[in-house]
């Protein structure tokens, strides 16, 4: 599937920017047979771009599409942490390439190795006397790079965050990261694979802006209302969230709507971020309409087809919703609705949709 895309994608890329054939093989190995969309997979891709030493072009058409995973070649403390990972012994790369975690302690390091961790404690500020270098993706949606050191007797740690996925707000620095290296900016595409659509406020830093309110589940009465504010103390990107609040004595369950143009698109991704406190059913309460949905729509407004995304319920930290869905032949739009019908606290962020045929 990623060769095809991304040759998709590199045949534009190359329209645009005029790279190489040779650059547009190396770009399509670095996506070849890894999943991206995985913290593990992202370091793996990173690694490959980075031993590759891209040239210039190379690097700012792969942060076009992918500047989350670009970032790590720009950022200098990403860089070195890189370079760490790259002087790992073969059996530890492996596990990295595997989906594992490994744990090397400082005393048991090569000499290059040892030299490069002491370079990155030194660039952090960090003390001279290490104790182990751990890399592993403890919240499935980045990779931690944990360098623990002894100060006055006491063991601390230090993280270094690698491999985060792609959101709007995070996409926005990493392009800027690009920029002050490389002197140009990286933009995204305007059409065909990997090209964002035409979505408004993804992050909700403007809160409701470019959202329509409403209402996605109600009881017989009219009151009370559940809560739908914004949350500027708990967010994955940028500096607020969406923050969906219930309770057994809730009777009408607001939601979130935002309708986008779909055009002649022929596949699309949709990939949001939801953390969760205390979720469950109460009362006569449906936890099949704590959801996302996205419903397709001809010109007239008739529904064609929806896909419906179920959010789990409990308590858990952010991890990721992924839709991928087909666009129908006669659709003009679609609804991206976010909603919550159960009780307790859910948060949502980071939304983004590409086309990905």
């Amino acid at each position: 599937m990623w060769t095809l895309l991304s040759l998709i994608w590199l045949s534009t890329v190359h329209a645009e920017n005029d790279i190489s054939s040779k650059d547009r093989e190396m770009i399509e190995e670095w996506l070849y047979s890894v999943d991206e969309r995985t913290p593990h997979g992202r370091l793996q891709v990173a690694l490959q771009a980075f031993e590759s030493e891209p040239s210039r072009e190379t690097v700012l058409a792969f942060g076009s599409t992918h500047p989350h995973i670009a970032y790590m070649l720009s950022d200098p403390i990403s860089r070195m942490a890189l370079i760490y990972t790259v002087l790992l012994p073969s059996p530890d790369r492996n596990r990295l390439r595997k989906g594992d975690g490994v744990i090397r302690q400082f005393d048991k390091m090569g000499k290059a190795e040892k030299k490069q961790a002491l370079l990155l404690a030194k660039t952090l500020d960090l003390p001279k006397k290490l104790v182990a270098i751990r890399i592993n993706s403890f919240n499935g949606i980045d990779m931690s790079m944990e360098i623990t050191y002894k100060k006055q007797g006491t063991t601390s740690g230090h993280i270094v965050t690698l491999a985060r996925p792609y959101t709007p707000e995070f996409a926005n620095e990493a392009r800027l990261s690009l920029e002050k290296k490389y002197n140009m900016k990286p933009l995204p595409p305007t059409h065909d694979a990997f090209s964002l659509m035409p979505f408004k406020n993804p992050s909700f830093e403007l809160e409701s802006r470019h959202w329509n309110k409403g209402v996605g589940f109600r009881f017989e009465n009219a009151e009370p209302y559940g809560t739908l504010s914004y949350d500027k103390s708990n967010h994955l990107d940028g500096k607020a969230s969406l923050k969906l609040y219930n309770t057994e004595d809730t009777m009408v369950f607001p939601n979130l709507t935002q309708t986008i143009p779909v055009g002649e698109t022929y596949k699309i991704r949709f990939q949001t971020f939801v953390q969760a406190k205390n979720t469950k059913v109460e009362y006569r309460q449906d936890p099949s309409k704590t959801n996302i949905s996205l419903h397709y729509r001809t010109a007239d407004g008739n529904i064609i087809k929806s896909e419906v995304e179920e959010l789990r319920l409990g308590t858990y930290e952010w991890e990721s919703v992924i839709i991928d869905s087909f666009v129908p032949q006669d659709a003009e739009t679609v609804d991206i609705v976010i909603g919550s019908s159960v009780s307790g606290t859910l948060w949502v962020d980071g939304c983004s949709m590409i086309r990905i045929d």
